[in-house]
């Protein structure tokens, strides 16, 4: 593997090549329990149609994004955010995110009924649906890549210390894993094509799961009175 030397901010090489995943991901030199990400500033991308931001304030909305996921609205983001260089030349933004042992929603079915998932799913899609109803009336930006179901993993935190033996006692819970910090816009047409992929991924798993998640039906009903059509 190519190890990529003197990357600050950290005081360990990172290295191309994460086993099973994209070539765009590294981790750390003898440490498998990150996923590092880099991204450099730029003022403009696929993402993001508006001029209103350089590239240090767009890498900083984007991080202000995540953290209101985490803030405002409880997912669990394992993800840490810290400015920096790549090869000591082109400025931009390392995301550290945990790699958690278990399996993507998209490819979860299930044998037998997990009350505790029930329960997790329940008020994952409550908080998104909070959030896109928050976005639609502040018209502000939000992070349009947050809805679908393959974003999303149920497990546990990988520790660093299970390299010494001791066992993760973390409940299981649900992570949003796939963090990209420019995947953002101020657009309702593409906040409402959210919507809709939220409302499938919620029928999709109230039929695997042979149940109806109370919490989101409450709030999808409060809310579909004042989520006009666009």
């Amino acid at each position: 593997m190519e190890k990529i030397e003197n990357q600050r901010p950290f005081n360990i090489p990172i290295e191309k090549g994460i086993k099973g995943e994209t070539k765009q991901l590294y981790k750390f030199v003898d440490n498998d329990n990150y996923v590092v990400r880099f991204a450099p500033l730029r003022s403009s991308s696929r993402d993001i149609s508006t001029s209103e931001l350089s590239p240090e304030e767009a890498a900083d909305m984007g991080i202000k994004l995540f953290r209101e996921l985490r803030d405002g609205y409880n997912l669990i983001v394992p993800a840490q955010f810290v400015r920096g260089k790549w090869k000591q030349y082109t400025e931009g933004t390392y995301t550290i995110v945990n790699r958690i042992e278990g399996k993507s929603l998209e490819d979860m079915y299930f044998d037998s009924r997990s009350d505790c998932l029930v329960s997790k799913l329940d008020d994952l899609f409550e908080s998104l649906l909070m959030y896109v109803n928050d976005k639609f009336h502040s018209e502000d930006y939000f992070l349009w890549d947050i809805f679908r179901k393959e974003q999303y993993v149920w497990g546990k935190k990988i520790e660093d210390n299970r390299d010494q033996g001791e066992q993760n006692k973390d409940e299981e819970d649900i992570y949003l894993t796939d963090v990209d910090i420019f995947a953002f816009r101020k657009s309702k047409h593409m906040l409402y094509a959210g919507f809709q992929n939220l409302l499938n991924n919620i029928n999709t798993m109230e039929q695997r799961l042979d149940t109806k998640f109370e919490k989101t039906r409450k709030k999808l009903s409060e809310i579909s009175s004042l989520f006009p059509r666009i």
